[in-house]
């Protein structure tokens, strides 16, 4: 019923709904706290591989985290 609930109020499967947050919490890391590594961030934001992370985050935000954190 839950994931019913998000797709029906959010148009969002759950796997988009919940990456929406992981990567809120990471943009927010990367801006944020300069001493943590990229790999560190993805690993603490709940993604498990690198390739997933760069490419949702790229598709969300329109950039790499790497660029991301050039910008700042």
């Amino acid at each position: 019923y839950l994931i019913e609930a998000i797709k029906e109020k959010t148009g969002k499967t759950f796997n988009e709904y919940i990456n929406s947050y992981r990567l809120k919490y990471a943009y927010d890391l990367i801006v944020n706290d300069k001493d943590k590594t990229i790999s560190e961030i993805l690993n603490e934001s709940g993604f498990s591989t690198r390739a997933t992370f760069y490419k949702t985050f790229k598709e969300m935000y329109g950039l790499t985290p790497s660029e991301l954190r050039d910008l700042f």
